[in-house]
């Protein structure tokens, strides 16, 4: 453990390999790595290192480390606060943690979206789950036309394509999504829908829960452990099932392990894509998106080591 922590703090190593070395972590303790790993969590550091953080965390699953990633969120990207909602719902340990630290004000409840909520209906700790719908009674989710009249005014706007691309990159869209022959198929590929009116691809990137083919819901799967392991049905049989999850990671479970497995009616998707974003910027996306052609070479090519 303690040459894998060296290559994780080691800022002169190959990035694949510091991912590669803070995975390999997730067997040690949370008092052994938690100082050096919260540091690669802060600001400057690349969205793979973040990503792998959270993740060995989730591995960890130590209720100190809900209260560390909490009061680091607003500097996290959209697709790092979607790991860190996930690692805190998905083990029953840091949930009811993190069901502690909303009651207390550590995070508002508008950030927890609609998937993280259905999430903590699928635990089996049925005290842990009404506490937790208890709460998010205080405070409903936005609802979908209060979201896309947030953002009407992007219809006006002239978008400008080669900005559109570095926000696409910034959003992590290429974690989910093909365009032009670039990026992981998990999701839709942005090209079949590109030709979408602009108002309707504008509503289904701001509530992509409404409307999705059922080959995009995410399932959820309770192991014997009362675990949860969540992502697309990308394969059954009667032996395993298959979830995969944003840049194709995959866990291949064996059937006699799953307690229950269900689809819970949203999409991989994450809400809240556009959170931050000008009206400017957001129609910098949809000219993107729009504009790229099926042969086009846009420079969204899968980084080393995601």
């Amino acid at each position: 453990m303690t040459g894998a922590l060296k290559v994780a703090r080691d800022a002169k190593a190959p990035e694949p390999e510091r991912v590669a070395a803070i995975r390999r972590l997730g067997r040690a303790s949370y008092e052994f790595v938690s100082q050096d790993l919260l540091v690669l969590l802060k600001p400057g550091q690349s969205e793979a290192l973040r990503l792998a953080v959270v993740r060995t965390l989730t591995q960890i699953a130590d209720p100190a480390s809900v209260s560390p990633l909490l009061e680091r969120w607003s500097d996290f990207s959209p697709a790092v606060r979607q790991a860190v909602l996930h690692a805190c719902t998905t083990r029953q340990v840091l949930a009811a943690e993190f069901v502690g630290q909303l009651k207390d004000g550590a995070l508002p409840l508008e950030e927890v979206d609609t998937a993280t909520r259905k999430r903590f209906e699928f635990l089996s700790d049925r005290k842990l789950a009404e506490r937790a719908a208890a709460l998010f009674r205080r405070q409903p989710l936005m609802n979908a036309r209060a979201r896309f009249a947030q953002y009407r005014g992007v219809l006006e706007l002239k978008g400008h394509a080669e900005r559109g691309r570095q926000i696409f990159r910034e959003r992590s869209c290429f974690n989910c999504h093909r365009l032009g022959g670039e990026g992981v198929f998990v999701g839709a590929d942005l090209f079949t829908v590109k030709d979408l009116p602009r108002y309707e691809l504008l509503r289904n990137i701001l509530s992509p829960n409404l409307f999705f083919m059922p080959n995009f819901q995410v399932f959820v799967a309770e192991d014997e452990d009362g675990e949860l392991v969540e992502g697309l049905l990308a394969g059954s049989n009667s032996v395993t099932v298959t979830l995969r999850r944003a840049l194709g990671d995959e866990t291949i479970l064996h059937r006699k392990s799953v307690r229950r497995l269900k689809g819970i009616n949203v999409s991989l998707m994450p809400e809240g894509l556009l959170q931050g974003l000008s009206n400017q910027q957001v129609a910098d996306l949809l000219e993107f998106i729009q504009s790229s052609k099926g042969d086009e070479s846009i420079g969204l090519a899968v980084r080393d080591g995601l």
